[in-house]
């Protein structure tokens, strides 16, 4: 097997591990902004340390790079605050879709390239959204008489719904300023490495204050919130690693448009396998087609 698609396979299992973090985390009592903090320290640190090792760096305050500088902040916080409010989602039942939706904010780059960017718009892509949209309307609506019992449910109150949504939109909005440098000129543009470390450090400083505002924080949740943040700040530096290695292999066989499909798909369909055996929500076999439109959605909008 080609190691590119090695290396994809690999990025989709680090992805689903960030959202067991996550739902053990939130499951086990952590408090969402301390989480944050700690985890996105250690990623900027443990990037930080690879992009240095590898001369990957830039001086982020010079002036060129200041409207990217600006970009990457302005995404963290949009990021980060999508990033909370779908941890926060994750409670009894219906994680598999609480993490589903926000997985889906990819669509709003995409929107926003038609629309603003002037990138070509292909039928398979409105195919693609329509199925997604069907397939979520179905997912986020069916509920049956097993549901009533919320710990082992696959469904979602409509608060929690919308909830996902915010945090997709937010992810998505994120998303489009991480984008918009990438129109800049060569000589403004930061180089990847330096790129991850302002969106990570922007993202500790971000939840540093939230934690400082938070009030009634017992220390269990505080030693909770600190193993799994730094768990996750480990995987989510391992995940850009990989993610940066995994573009370049599938580059070369000119294959790159695989990476987000790919990645995204195995993740929802990992992480649903996952609920469904871990805190033992009930999916039905039309549930299950739901999500597997959701993937082949994901499919035709990104190929």
């Amino acid at each position: 097997m080609n190691n590119a698609y090695l290396f994809l396979a690999f990025l989709g299992i680090l992805w689903t591990l960030v959202a067991i973090i996550l739902s053990e985390a939130k499951q086990r009592g952590a408090s969402v902004n301390h989480f944050y903090c700690f985890g996105s320290a250690t990623a900027v640190l443990l990037l930080f340390i690879a992009g240095w090792s590898v001369n990957g760096l830039n001086n982020v305050f010079a002036p060129q790079y200041r409207s990217a500088f600006f970009c990457f902040v302005a995404a963290a916080l949009l990021n980060g605050s999508g990033q909370a409010l779908c941890m926060s989602n994750l409670k009894q039942g219906g994680r598999a879709l609480a993490y589903s939706i926000p997985l889906l904010s990819f669509l709003l780059p995409y929107g926003w390239s038609l629309v603003c960017w002037g990138e070509p718009l292909a039928m398979r892509g409105i195919a693609g959204v329509l199925l997604i949209a069907a397939s979520l309307f179905y997912l986020a609506t069916r509920r049956t008489a097993k549901d009533e019992e919320q710990s082992h449910s696959s469904a979602l109150e409509p608060k929690r719904i919308l909830i996902a949504f915010a945090s997709m939109v937010l992810i998505g909005s994120g998303q489009i300023l991480m984008s918009t440098p990438s129109r800049f000129s060569a000589e403004s543009l930061l180089s990847p490495w330096s790129g991850a470390c302002v969106l990570q450090a922007a993202n500790a400083l971000f939840f540093l204050g939230r934690s400082l505002c938070t009030k009634g924080v017992t220390l269990p949740q505080l030693k909770c919130s600190f193993r799994a943040g730094i768990l996750w700040g480990f995987c989510a530096a391992a995940c850009y690693a990989t993610l940066l290695q995994t573009l370049r292999l599938l580059g070369e066989i000119k294959q790159a448009g695989l990476l987000f499909p790919v990645g995204n798909s195995m993740t929802i369909l990992l992480f649903t396998a996952f609920t469904a055996i871990r805190f033992r929500e009930r999916l039905t076999v039309a549930q299950w087609t739901a999500f597997a439109g959701v993937v082949a959605g994901i499919f035709l909008v990104k190929l």
